[in-house]
């Protein structure tokens, strides 16, 4: 009973605790402030943290990790790696199929912001819980369980900081992320949040925007999940910045308002 609420204590609770002030983490700490891409990255995450932490927060998880995917993909929920990574947690195919996100000739769900943090939580917290380490956790985030188990077993460690055979990637990612949340990135995302609109059959895109008026990419930035620039068949939620009025979309009947 006492492991369990050491592990619930943890898990709910801040990982400034984790924060290891070494050299690796202090030379990220001067790459952040250097960083031209960090500003526009928290930005970006200004406006999905309203719907993040929330989701963070239902998995009793740390709430810096919504720092992520900045890391991952400077909160742009469109980004797809050169090794085909998408979304703004940069799911593999494999793995976002493992935790509920499908890719379909209509849409790839890891493009969606609240499938795709559900997701993410999940595999945290199954991470943790395996390692009970968030230094383990975020490496085999990076990096793969399979791989880095492997790395532990070869270099018969548990400490992530004395593995010598993962790749740079992952070894710079975790202070990295440490140097993030050392840098109060996190208290620089302002609270806010999208609108949630449930669209009613398949819409054209273009057609929504054009109602909304706006400019069609800022339509697809926020929604990038979609493949044929269309909603697919049946009742959709998209995301629209609380600036833009949803008025035209329910007076012609496609929102489900």
């Amino acid at each position: 009973m006492k492991t369990i609420f050491i592990l619930f204590f943890i898990l709910i609770g801040s990982l400034q605790a984790e924060v290891i002030l070494n050299e690796r983490t202090n030379k990220e700490v001067e790459f952040w402030k250097r960083s031209i891409i960090l500003a526009p990255a928290i930005k970006r995450g200004s406006k999905y943290i309203g719907i993040v932490l929330p989701i963070i927060k239902e998995f009793y998880l740390p709430e810096e990790l919504a720092l992520l995917p900045i890391l991952e993909s400077g909160y742009e929920c469109g980004a797809e790696s050169r090794a085909g990574a998408s979304g703004c947690w940069q799911f593999m195919s494999a793995t976002g199929r493992d935790y509920g996100l499908n890719m379909t000739v209509w849409s790839d769900t890891r493009g969606d912001i609240i499938k795709s943090t559900y997701a993410a939580c999940k595999y945290l917290k199954k991470l943790f819980t395996k390692y009970n380490d968030w230094s383990l956790a975020l490496a085999a985030y990076n990096y793969g369980q399979g791989n880095l188990d492997k790395a532990l077993l070869r270099e018969k460690t548990k400490d992530f900081w004395k593995l010598k055979t993962i790749p740079k990637e992952t070894m710079d990612y975790v202070p990295k992320f440490y140097a993030l949340i050392k840098i109060g990135a996190f208290d620089k995302i302002k609270d806010s949040t999208l609108i949630k609109v449930k669209i009613k059959g398949v819409q054209s895109l273009r057609k929504i925007a054009g109602i909304l008026r706006i400019k069609i990419n800022e339509l697809e930035e926020l929604n990038p999940a979609f493949s044929k620039g269309n909603t697919p068949p049946g009742i959709t939620t998209i995301y629209l910045s609380p600036t833009w009025s949803r008025a035209g979309l329910c007076a012609i009947g496609i929102a489900d308002c």
